[in-house]
């Protein structure tokens, strides 16, 4: 089984892993979200593999990435939006003193000589709010036919023009998408960019560092520590 395989494969413990982090149980998850109960117990037992419109609406729901959900620690992207959007409205409103505290409190989870090469983020560049508009956008820029295409993803020159109108890819050919076009699943299929710039270095590189080594239990510290200082604002 390949490494993508295995990651899909690992989806519905990743669902159960983050319902565990929120405290959420499969009743409330699926009354909030519109996914049938039956359906999602049968995602978090491995029997089937939710579509893509379901990701996207259980990585909404828990304030994550496409990615992170999909790929869980083997993605380079970013993982927790909840985290990574309050860090930078930290840094537009905190002073400081306050983005100091922050930063000291996110270095004293990990030890020095961490660094943030292995971070990767999206290309700044126009995307659409659908699959098939990024798809067709990003094939025709990087001078790929459709039937070069449909040799990289193993399929008929027909499946990639149902791709450019309709259809969506499995999710091991979503991810190979994601590696040919240099940009996240995340992206690729919402056109949200999974980009974290930050003026105060520091500040950002400790956030991106929890980010990406750090697990969500760690996270909710910062998250915490981040709410009740910007409720002083």
């Amino acid at each position: 089984m390949s490494i993508h395989n295995e990651n899909i494969f690992s989806i519905g413990l990743n669902i159960k892993k983050l319902r565990a982090y929120a405290g959420v149980s499969l009743n409330k998850l699926t009354s909030d979200s519109g996914i049938n109960f039956k359906t999602a117990r049968n995602y978090e037992a491995r029997n089937i593999v939710p579509s893509l419109n379901v990701l996207i609406n259980i990585s909404q729901y828990f304030q994550i990435s496409l990615d992170f959900l999909i790929l869980w620690d083997q993605t380079g992207y970013p993982k927790n939006l909840k985290l990574l959007n309050l860090a930078k409205k930290c840094e537009s409103i905190c002073q400081p003193d306050e983005r100091n505290r922050i930063t000291a409190t996110a270095r004293s989870f990990f030890p020095q000589g961490f660094n943030s090469k292995d971070i990767k983020q999206d290309i700044k560049i126009q995307l659409n709010s659908t699959f098939q508009l990024n798809f067709t956008w990003l094939r025709e820029k990087n001078n790929i036919s459709q039937k070069e295409m449909a040799g990289i993803l193993n399929v008929t020159q027909g499946q990639i023009a149902h791709y450019e109108k309709k259809s969506v890819p499995s999710l091991d050919k979503m991810i190979k998408l994601s590696e040919v076009f240099n940009i996240s699943v995340h992206a690729l299929s919402t056109g949200e960019k999974l980009i974290f710039d930050f003026d105060d270095k520091d500040f950002g590189q400790a956030i991106l560092l929890t980010d990406h080594f750090l697990p969500l239990e760690d996270h909710q510290i910062l998250i915490r520590l981040m709410e009740a200082v910007l409720k002083n604002h």
